[in-house]
């Protein structure tokens, strides 16, 4: 995919990297989009990897993450397959908590149901801003 959209978009830059050690200079990043990406992570990890973004974002700096929403907060973390690798479903508001603690503040929260057809998730979506700090 990052080859497609490096042929497709060759001004951009495009990195292949760990959403844990994103490898930038701390504040240097104007925002970060995780489309269906912490759904791959042990639901542990999450806070890990949000310290790590709110260090790499410059103050005010939006966060979008889409991912399959828990219906309950009880699922939170339930694996489930997925065709890449083992997925876990996520509870939207665990997932705000976890960003409010990890130096963002949250913007909103949204979760609709899957299409027809699709997994017996909700789609759901977060959207924050780190800490003006």
């Amino acid at each position: 995919q990052v080859a497609q959209a490096r042929a497709a978009h060759p001004a951009l830059r495009l990195e292949i990297g760990d959403m844990a050690a994103l490898g930038h200079a701390d504040g240097s990043l104007g925002g970060i989009v995780s489309h269906y990406s912490i759904i791959h992570l042990a639901p542990e990890r999450l806070g890990s990897v949000f310290r790590e973004w709110s260090r790499a974002l410059e103050p005010r700096a939006p966060v979008f993450i889409s991912f399959f929403g828990s219906r309950s907060a009880d699922a939170h973390g339930t694996p489930f397959d997925h065709r890449v690798v083992t997925a876990h479903e996520l509870d939207p508001e665990t997932v705000g908590d976890r960003l409010g603690a990890s130096g963002f503040t949250k913007v909103e929260i949204t979760a609709a149901p899957s299409p027809a057809g699709g997994r017996p998730f909700d789609q759901a979506i977060v959207l924050a801003r780190r800490h003006a700090y």
